[in-house]
């Protein structure tokens, strides 16, 4: 009986170690790709006096299904374009400017189509 409880133990605690090795589409990560972004309007660390439009182009192995974005820490329904090169344009446009002095966090998140995790973000300074 305890050879039986030792061996679903085993199975178990190998299963938990495969289970982050696993993409998406419950393949076994071998290569990781992660997705890469860039392009990013306004520049990382620029100064500007308001921002309402922003933009960053993500890589042509991106997931477009999983991507997410962030103002400050607030999810925020970016429009997203395929291109003719296979990258994604990510667009976001504002209902109102930004304009209070200090920091805004822009962040993009996204899988890529093998199943890794990628993350960019940048600063933008309103002064």
């Amino acid at each position: 009986m305890s050879r039986k409880i030792l061996l679903l133990l085993c199975l178990f605690s190998s299963s938990g170690f495969a289970a982050p090795r696993m993409s998406h589409h419950g393949e076994f990560i071998t290569k990781c790709h992660k997705p890469l972004f860039f392009n990013e309007m306004p520049v990382k660390e620029s100064v500007v006096t308001s921002l309402q439009d922003f933009s960053v182009t993500a890589s042509d192995n991106t997931d477009i299904k999983t991507i997410k974005f962030s103002v400050n820490n607030q999810p925020f329904a970016a429009t997203l374009e395929r291109l003719r090169s296979g990258r994604i344009l990510i667009k976001g446009h504002l209902n109102e400017s930004i304009t209070t002095l200090g920091t805004t966090l822009l962040k993009v998140g996204s899988e890529s189509n093998d199943g890794c995790n990628g993350l960019f973000a940048w600063r933008v300074y309103i002064k």
